[in-house]
């Protein structure tokens, strides 16, 4: 029973993410809708486990509609993976009220990532607006910023809720809450996301996952939770992209009809 629950917190999952680029492409392409989104997104999904999710971000430049311009596609992508990033980050930093961050990992080379951070916004920023000097494509206001914000932020409160769920089934939950689910998976799911060539996060996630809880549920039931959640993930891949594969070849009969 708690295998189709987060199977459905999966399916969701991509749902959010999908909504969240209609979000951004639904100003200049009110024809691009939720479906079309859905099925391009559940049928890329596999391809994140390639070296630097790689495949995902290529599947979906090819599998968009032609009507749509590659470089405001790009865009969103773009516009995705930063604010990923930083809504992890601002949920991930709360994490600071379970770990000692500074003890485990010294205030020196944290204060390097942040300012190195700090210093890639600025170079992100200014890129930004030296490209839009020489090309033209989607801008977008602070409001769609937020909103896809909003949705990525959910799907951590989602993926907290079943970090939880697995943990109740390897031990008694009064050694973690809730925000501490979120808090630490949002973290662990940055570090899989940033470091770069992890296909998918394998090993990278996992290995966070298990430092951040291992002293409150121990190593090997926080490895055990993160390996089924791991399992799960791909489980419920394959099945969205049967699922997407199904919808795609829906939508493009239709279209080829019309």
């Amino acid at each position: 029973m708690i295998l189709v629950l987060l199977l459905c917190f999966h399916f969701a999952g991509n749902g959010i993410s999908s909504y969240a680029w209609v979000l951004q492409l639904k100003r200049k392409y009110p024809g691009f809708g939720f479906p079309r989104a859905y099925a391009i997104t559940g049928l890329t999904q596999i391809g994140k486990y390639l070296p630097g999710n790689v495949g995902h971000y290529v599947a979906r430049m090819v599998l968009i509609s032609e009507n749509v311009k590659k470089p405001d596609v790009a865009f969103t992508l773009f516009v995705e993976t930063l604010v990923m990033t930083f809504t992890a980050a601002g949920i991930g930093f709360f994490y600071i009220f379970y770990f000692d961050v500074f003890s485990e990992f010294g205030a020196s080379r944290i204060g390097i990532i942040a300012i190195a951070g700090l210093f890639g916004l600025v170079a992100v920023s200014a890129g930004l607006r030296f490209l839009r000097t020489k090309y033209e494509f989607l801008s977008l206001q602070i409001s769609d910023y937020l909103k896809v914000m909003c949705c990525f932020a959910s799907i951590f409160l989602m993926g907290g809720f079943t970090i939880l769920l697995l943990l109740s089934i390897y031990t008694n939950l009064e050694s973690v809450t809730y925000f501490q689910c979120v808090t630490g998976f949002a973290l662990s799911f940055m570090a899989g996301f940033i470091i770069p060539g992890a296909p998918g996060g394998i090993g990278i996630r996992e290995f966070a996952f298990v430092l951040l809880f291992g002293d409150f549920v121990s190593e090997v039931v926080a490895l055990e939770a993160i390996l089924v959640f791991r399992v799960i993930n791909v489980i419920g891949d394959i099945l969205l992209f049967g699922v997407a594969f199904m919808l795609n070849k829906k939508i493009t009969g239709r279209l080829i009809s019309e």
